[in-house]
């Protein structure tokens, strides 16, 4: 393993410093989208299970009313309709959730890149400081 001193104001180090404070930040980034996205997919279940329970008991009450088979039908089709779209909306935000989670992880792994080169130019065209003073 090499270490080395380098003065904080040359513009090597400035650039390595830059790449990995980037790095971190697109890391915490991941990490925050992770949280929202598990808060995410239990709202999406809460969602379409709250939905298909509501739609369940208006169905349930107006049979009870109206014991007519055509309109509980109309009724049926349009709940599940419904219920559909809504639990489709849920599905397709939490899978955008999914893809940004991608994002980041793209983020951090080009970040670690430009961090490991701009360390590799600092080590070979930086000027090393002396510890013999």
């Amino acid at each position: 393993m090499e270490c080395g001193i380098y003065d904080s104001t040359h513009p090597r180090v400035e650039q390595f410093k830059d790449a990995v404070d980037a790095r971190e930040e697109a890391i915490l980034d991941w990490e925050s989208e992770g949280r929202s996205k598990n808060i995410s997919g239990f709202a999406t279940f809460v969602s379409c299970a709250g939905t298909l329970l509501s739609g369940g008991g208006i169905y349930v009450a107006v049979t009870a009313a109206d014991p007519e088979p055509v309109s509980k039908t109309v009724l049926a089709v349009a709940g599940l309709v419904v219920a559909g779209v809504a639990c489709a909306g849920s599905i397709i935000s939490f899978d955008d959730s999914e893809t940004e989670q991608t994002i980041h992880e793209e983020t951090i792994d080009r970040n670690s890149m430009i961090a490991e080169i701009a360390f590799g130019y600092l080590r070979q065209y930086g000027e090393e400081e002396s510890m013999d003073e």
